[in-house]
This record gives C-alpha cells, structure tokens and sequence, in this order.
C-alpha cells in the first residue's frame, strides 16, 4: 500500500505533531462522510432490490388469483346452465308405459296393481288413469336433471324407497322379509329405454337403489315398479298401455330395429320369382 501525502510529510519533518493530529482529524472525519455515503447508496441500492422482489412476489399471486377466479366464474356458469341443456326442458312432452309389479298377488304367482287415480299436477309429471306417465315440465325443478321418478310419484300421492313402497294407508310393499315362491321379495325398478326394446324382449335395466331418483331420459320409455325377488321373470305390463302409448306418442321410425320380416314382401299376382321363372325356361 503506498504511503498518503500527510505520511511522507510526516517523515521528513515538514508537520510537526500538532499539524499531524489536526490532519488526522479531517482524514477521519473525510473517511466518516465517505462511509455514510457509502451506508446511503447501499440503502438506496437494498431498497430498489427490495421493492423489485416485492413486485416479483405480489405479481404472481395475483395471476393466481385472477386465473382462480375466471376457474370459478366457469365453474358457476357450467352449473347454472347445465340443467338446460339435459333434456326434458320447458317444452317437450314425452310418455312412457308403467306399471307397479306385486309378487305376492295371486297365491304368489304376481300380478299387476290398479292404475293409479290421482290426477294432480304440480310439476307437469302426471297420468291420466291410462297406464302411462304423461311428462311435460312446468319449471326448470321438474325439468333436466331434476325430472325423476319421484316427482311422478309425489303428484301419484304414493312414496317410494330402496325399501319401502307406500301406496296408500295399510297398503305398503316392504323388504321386510316376505317371500314369494320361498324367496325373498326386493324392491326393484325395471326400465327400457325405448317400448320396442320391452315388447320385443330386450333385458331391461334394473335398478335396486336410488329408486326415486331414477331420471327420465327420453320419449317411449317402459317402467315396472315391481316387488319380486331378483332374477324373477316379470312380464311386461299389459298390451293397452302400449297400445295407448301408440295414440299419444310418435313412433320413433329411427329408433325401430330392421327384421328380416322388415324386409319381406309379396308379390303382385302373377309375377313369378327369379326361381321360378328360371325353372320354367
């Protein structure tokens, strides 16, 4: 390190101590003034790399934010519409055949119940006394996702469980341990999608829980309310149901399977068929 001014004058005698001592004072007093500068600019630096990282830090939480944010306002709008878009809405009008199943009717052979008789209406589900449940919401609680097997019921005036089956007083379908044909009687629905589908065979799809919420997805479809044991063969409900559905109802040409009877057809006399005219020459 090379030696100041004040300290070579110092060697060779041209400041005295007195003169050496004041020196030293504004040497310190300049060193200090340099330091506290020095103590400013780094603040001042510290600060601006302090207020970037506070920027850097509020910046992305906020986009976080605002992407939640926009996540909920569709999440809200998917749910408000939803209901909408999942048919029956406001508007259309659809029927399906039912009937309620009772195994032990008929010295245990089964049979179908009565009609039911009740003829209110609040929801727009309702029958008409004709084996048929007429389906035509009147608001958005009986429509869409919400247009269910118990709001048919309700306006029946009847109530139905996973086990139990109210039809009126002293009138109650339990699974409380009754037997037909020595085994035990379940509640259970069975459902066609479409009246071909029952009337030509088809397994139908059936349901032991959430009986009341089962929802009605389309025109023409087939319900049995039945309590029989699991595996029972339960027959269709009777033909005048699907004959008053016929009346009520399109048929659904697009819906309809191709047979080959579909396929048949007869001839005007007198025109032979490519087999018989090849055997005539």
């Amino acid at each position: 390190m090379k030696p100041d001014i004040v300290s070579l004058a110092m060697a060779k005698g041209d400041i005295g101590p007195e003169g050496s001592e004041a020196v030293t004072k504004v040497r310190k007093a300049s060193d200090r003034k340099n330091s506290a500068v020095r103590r400013v600019a780094q603040a001042a630096d510290t600060g601006e790399k302090r207020d970037q990282s506070l920027g850097t830090r509020l910046g992305f939480p906020m986009i976080v934010g605002i992407v939640a944010l926009l996540g909920m306002i569709l999440v809200i709008y998917a749910w408000a519409t939803r209901d909408a878009l999942v048919r029956p809405t406001q508007g259309d009008h659809w029927h399906a055949v039912y009937g309620v199943y009772d195994c032990t009717l008929n010295d245990e052979t089964g049979g179908y119940l009565p009609l039911f008789q009740s003829q209110v209406d609040v929801d727009g589900v309702h029958s008409h006394q004709d084996g048929l449940i007429h389906n035509h919401p009147f608001f958005e609680s009986s429509a869409g996702t919400r247009n269910t097997l118990d709001k048919f019921l309700t306006n029946m005036q009847v109530q139905l469980t996973d086990s139990e089956f109210a039809l009126g007083p002293g009138n109650i379908l339990s699974e409380d341990g009754t037997t037909c044909n020595g085994e035990e009687a379940v509640l259970q629905v069975h459902k066609w999608s479409f009246n071909f589908e029952a009337t030509r065979g088809d397994a139908p799809e059936v349901f032991t829980e959430g009986l009341a919420d089962i929802k009605f997805d389309n025109d023409r479809e087939v319900y049995i309310l039945a309590y029989a044991p699991l595996g029972a063969d339960i027959p269709i409900p009777p033909a005048e149901r699907f004959e008053q559905l016929e009346k009520v109802s399109p048929i659904i040409q697009s819906q309809a399977p191709v047979t080959e009877a579909d396929l048949q057809f007869e001839l005007p006399s007198g025109v032979g068929t490519d087999a018989e005219d090849d055997s005539g020459g």
